[in-house]
């Protein structure tokens, strides 16, 4: 049986803006287990990319995790610190942002550097 090293349970986070709160996630749940791999997709403006963002723990001010709790190996992501947020950004815990010049099937090119940092 597989380590569960990502848990996600009813997460909802907000960005509070002088305009007011805007509601970006709402609920999101699920979990991986060591060796997984998941793509995320979804219409523009659905979540996405404010989910990837939230593990690696890139949603700063403005953004906030309102409710729900993030488990990353083992770590509680609101309680996680800058420096702690840098040994596990990259490998083992990647994410690729799309753009329009994306296309189903491309083949994402990888450097040395790329596979020395993840090995």
């Amino acid at each position: 049986m597989s380590e569960k090293i990502l848990d996600i349970k009813e997460e909802r986070l907000s960005f509070f803006t002088p305009a007011g709160e805007v509601k970006a996630l709402n609920g999101v749940s699920f979990a991986m287990n060591q060796g997984d791999v998941l793509g995320i997709v979804g219409e523009s403006g659905s979540g996405k990319s404010v989910t990837a963002y939230s593990v690696m723990g890139l949603t700063a001010y403005p953004g906030k995790l309102v409710g729900g709790t993030v488990w990353f190996n083992g770590h509680e992501i609101e309680k996680m610190k800058e420096k702690d947020f840098r040994k596990i950004r990259g490998c083992p815990n990647g994410y690729f942002g799309t753009s329009g010049n994306c296309r189903r099937g491309a083949r994402l090119p990888r450097t040395d550097n790329a596979r020395r940092s993840c090995s």
